[in-house]
Order: structure tokens, then sequence, then C-alpha cells
């Protein structure tokens, strides 16, 4: 389970057709995590992603990913998220991360 705030900032075409510099969202999450072989693993999280704007509603979100452990803590890996709410937003993330 994993909780977070995520901050979209617009470019300044949209921040003046908008009206405002973004959006922020606050995801909760709930997935698995499944280790390959060492330090190798793979997860995929399912979520409600609540809009902090008035009216912005709530968003399903999934998120699949790879990464690898050291033996540190540090946690490295790449993951693919999607956002389904009136239509859908998608995005490509690098992930660091300590375990403890």
């Amino acid at each position: 389970m994993s909780a977070g705030y995520t901050d979209f900032l617009y470019k300044s075409d949209i921040k003046a057709l908008v009206g405002k510099s973004g959006e922020g969202f606050i995801p909760v999450k709930a997935g698995l995590k499944y280790y390959f072989s060492g330090g190798f693993f793979g997860d995929a999280q399912a979520s409600a992603t609540f809009s902090t704007e008035s009216g912005g509603g709530t968003a399903f979100a999934y998120t699949p990913g790879i990464g690898y452990t050291l033996s540190n803590g540090i946690e490295t890996g790449i993951r693919f998220e999607g956002w389904s709410h009136d239509g859908s937003l998608n995005q490509l993330g690098l992930r660091v991360a300590y375990r403890f």
C-alpha cells in the first residue's frame, strides 16, 4: 500500500487557456510485488487517484513495473502508469526508492 502526491504543471499556453498553473492529485495504491531472481522484481498496483481541485473527481489508475532492489535497500525501476477518468492519461516513469 502506498500514497503520495502528484502535481501536473501546465505549459504556458495551456495555463493561459485554463487560468491555472496545474492540478494536484493524491493517489492511494495497493498492489503486489514478485521477486523473480536475486533482486529483480515485477510489480503491479491499482489505485483511486483523488483530485485536489474542487469538483475534480476520482480516477482509476493502474501501474505495472519492473525493477531491481540493491543490497543496501535502494530500489530502481521503470513503470507505466495509466489513469482513466473522462478520457485517459498515461505516463512512463523512472523510480528510485529506499526500502526500510
